[in-house]
């Protein structure tokens, strides 16, 4: 195969290759990849590795990298997910043109070496590290970043680059502050307890700098240590896709206009939407397992919202009049066992969805529904000619 001078992509995912040669005439060669090779036990990059821009090493045996690897010096893409290496040998620091850089578990150490990536656009990084090093803010070209670990205790200063970020921990002793972050368009942040020791960030102030990243258009927030959010979150105006899990609000603040998703899980303190009227361009609202939650207020305004999911909603006793929501599509309700009424719905309607609502003694008559697509799961008889995409289930 070295004999091979003008291939540039090299396959060798799950085959029996024990060895890779020096195949010193492959000048061209771009992409090599080396998915499952489990019987892979020798490397000899010598001769490809001066041109190779991706390499993709995803062998579970693997514990270290190959001395050779210090040759690849254009190497733009480096895959290491699923492999056992505990930590990033330091000849990376040579790879100036890497732009991709992806690591996962048994990760024990992010070495210093990831400042030196001057190119550096993408960095994936999961494992057990507790430190992250902090020239990781000198990586001025970073516009993804995977942090996940148990024991993140603390982030540096990331780069103003950053317009994807995602932080995963259970050992975070402060909230982070990421408000220089101005051009971020993606957040992910989960900050969650301990269960070894009491909950380090009791008390702590909220993410008041979420309010000021302009540009956000999705956010995920996931931690019992967020009680409250900054006023300022409605004024991202950018803001598309709000999804909120194990928060211990009691109530939302008012929320930007433009969401089109709106998703709440577990948030068990919460009391009351308050006021969601303004969102004129909701299309899914999907709320989850908040035992505290008695009203829904306002959503009778929303008047583009296409689906509306309740589920394990303990407390809730009656839904808003639904007649005027010309949009909505699909009701879906599980395990609201306390919900009494609800009060109209739209013709639009095409799937009404409703399982284990043993307390609810009035709803509209599904006949008044005309786009109404019913399948009954007992009989298997469906009651039109369409085609059903989903079981409704009506407890009368």
């Amino acid at each position: 195969m070295g004999a091979l001078e003008s291939l540039r992509e090299l396959l060798l995912d799950s085959t029996t290759i024990e060895e890779i040669p020096e195949w010193r005439r492959m000048k061209k060669l771009e992409i090599l990849s080396l998915d499952k090779c489990t019987l892979l036990t020798k490397f000899s990059f010598v001769g490809c590795a001066a041109v190779a821009t991706n390499l993709s090493l995803v062998d579970r045996h693997l514990t270290q990298m190959p001395k050779s690897i210090e040759n690849f010096n254009s190497l733009i893409h480096l895959n290491l997910l699923s492999t056992n290496m505990g930590e990033l040998p330091d000849v990376t620091r040579n790879m100036k043109n890497l732009k991709v850089l992806k690591m996962r578990r048994p990760l024990r150490k992010i070495s210093s070496a990831i400042g030196m990536l001057e190119k550096l656009e993408e960095l994936e990084a999961w494992g057990t590290f507790k430190e992250i090093p902090d020239n990781i803010g000198n990586l001025r070209f970073l516009k993804t970043l995977i942090l996940s670990s148990p024991r993140i205790s603390m982030v540096p200063q990331l780069p103003e680059s950053l317009i994807n970020l995602c932080c995963k921990t259970t050992s975070m002793k402060t909230l982070p502050n990421f408000s220089n972050l101005l051009n971020l368009r993606n957040l992910r942040l989960t900050l969650w307890f301990n269960h070894e020791g009491p909950c380090q960030l009791e008390g702590a102030p909220s993410a008041w700098w979420i309010g000021t990243l302009q540009m956000l258009e999705f956010l995920k927030l996931s931690s019992p240590h967020i009680t409250n959010l900054s006023s300022n979150l409605v004024l991202l105006s950018q803001l598309k896709r709000l999804k909120l899990q194990r928060c211990h609000l009691e109530c939302l603040p008012k929320l930007p206009t433009n969401l089109s998703y709106l998703g709440i899980k577990s948030c068990r303190r919460m009391k009351t939407t308050n006021d969601l009227s303004n969102l004129k361009v909701l299309s899914y609202l999907l709320i989850v397992a908040c035992d505290e939650l008695t009203e829904i207020r306002d959503i009778e305004g929303l008047e583009n919202l296409r689906t509306l999911e309740l589920v394990t909603l303990p407390s809730l006793v009656k839904l808003p009049d639904l007649t005027n929501l010309k949009k909505l599509k699909k009701i879906h309700l599980n395990g609201c066992s306390k919900l009494y009424e609800i009060q109209g719905g739209p013709a639009s309607l095409e799937i009404l969805h409703i399982i284990n609502c043993s307390n609810l003694q009035k709803f509209p008559d599904p006949s008044s529904f005309r786009n109404l697509k019913v399948w009954d799961p007992e009989t298997k008889e469906s009651t039109s000619d369409l085609v059903f995409r989903e079981f409704v289930n009506v407890n009368t």
